[in-house]
């Protein structure tokens, strides 16, 4: 069996393989599902998802939450932040058309 990062790795010019893992978390969560991990106790089996960082800056903008919004924009680059405006604005734009809004 072959790992998931070795699913979404492209051969480089010598053809070596490039993995997904050495890239950022902003970086890989465009390219792969956010990490899961199962808890298994006498109550039950719970299965855990990690939040990634678009899902954070997209709760915080529809929430209006501008302090927290700065304080989460400060985590990253400017450049980083712009990639998550662009996510979100690429994410919502299909559904704007096709609803005609």
């Amino acid at each position: 069996p072959q790992a998931i990062e070795g699913l979404y790795s492209a051969p480089s010019a010598n053809g070596n393989v490039l993995p997904v893992f050495g890239l950022s978390e902003l970086a890989q969560q465009q390219l792969l599902p956010p990490a899961k991990c199962a808890l298994i106790s006498n109550q039950g089996v719970h299965v855990l998802t990690k939040v990634q960082p678009l899902d954070t800056f997209r709760q915080l903008v529809l929430n209006g939450d501008v302090p927290n919004l700065r304080e989460f924009a400060l985590q990253y680059t400017a450049e980083q932040t712009c990639a998550l405006c662009f996510q979100l604005l690429t994410a919502v734009a299909p559904r704007l058309t096709a609803t005609g809004g």
